[in-house]
């Protein structure tokens, strides 16, 4: 009897063990541009209160299998989570439940919105998958999301300069700007692929304005007015962003989603952030 499958002194059963941090070679296509990246993977699976420990071996034999099957191929990051959840239960018989997350940096070239140049800009790509055994019967869920980055305008301090000042247009009255992260997660019907761009149009679109790495004297403008004239929340951001995902997979559908913003707060010591989470057809009874 291998180590790993003696009783261990705590009959405890685990919900989560695994390996984290494995990187492997990807790339996909995005706007009809392939891309090349790295993604990392973490791979887990639940432990009975029998045993004493996994087969780790096993894990990192199930995520190399997927890596293999999918070597030269177009990638999805939430087929590569899916596929590996499923693997790590047939190797793992034992075990009744898996989770997958899978992530990497992807960069996309952006007009910049008056010089029209061209800007590198990266954006953070989620898969997630969750697996049951249920009496010898797989079960799998898949998660396909993004992380963008862009800025808020908040409308509080803007309300509250122009009724000291006055003398200009309220939606040019000063107020503070901040940068933040908008993370959208969606499950996927299993013979759906969401398409990563589109995830990323709207989380673009939640934002007071984009962010851009290279900006001309003409394009700061553009994006400082335009800001301004968008002024939102934190909470403004989720709301939008999760009103357009609703959108995209269906108000009556059953799929869960979750979407998030961390707001860099400019004048705060602090952060704001705040989130969503839930089945499209029960926050959809809300709009």
């Amino acid at each position: 009897m291998d180590v790993n499958d003696e009783e261990p002194r705590y009959k405890l059963p685990i919900d989560r063990v695994g390996v984290e941090g494995i990187s492997i070679p990807f790339y996909t296509f995005v706007g009809g541009h392939k891309i090349n990246s790295t993604l990392t993977i973490d791979a887990y699976i639940n432990l009975p209160p029998s045993m004493r420990g996994i087969h780790a071996s096993r894990s990192l034999e199930s995520i190399q299998e997927v890596i293999y099957e999918f070597r030269d191929k177009f990638m999805k990051v939430e087929e590569i989570a899916s596929s590996i959840s499923r693997e790590l239960l047939i190797r793992h018989q034992y075990s009744t439940r898996s989770l997958v997350n899978v992530w990497g940096d992807i960069v996309l070239q952006v007009d910049t919105p008056v010089s029209m140049k061209s800007s590198l800009e990266r954006f953070r790509i989620y898969g997630r998958a969750v697996c049951t055994n249920e009496v010898g019967e797989l079960r799998c869920r898949k998660f396909v999301g993004v992380r963008v980055t862009g800025l808020t305008v908040c409308p509080s301090a803007q309300k509250s300069t122009f009724e000291q000042l006055k003398d200009i247009p309220r939606e040019l009255s000063p107020t503070h700007i901040q940068r933040g992260y908008l993370t959208i997660l969606v499950e996927e019907p299993e013979e759906v692929n969401y398409d990563i761009l589109d995830l990323i149009n709207i989380a673009t679109d939640s934002f007071s304005s984009p962010t851009y790495e290279l900006l001309k004297k003409e394009d700061e403008a553009k994006v400082v007015i335009e800001a301004y004239r968008k002024p939102m929340f934190t909470e403004d951001v989720v709301r939008r962003a999760t009103s357009l995902l609703l959108e995209l997979i269906g108000r009556d559908s059953d799929l869960e989603l979750y979407v998030s913003y961390k707001s860099l707060e400019s004048i705060h010591s602090h952060n704001l952030v705040a989130v969503i989470r839930g089945k499209a057809s029960i926050l959809s009874k809300y709009l």
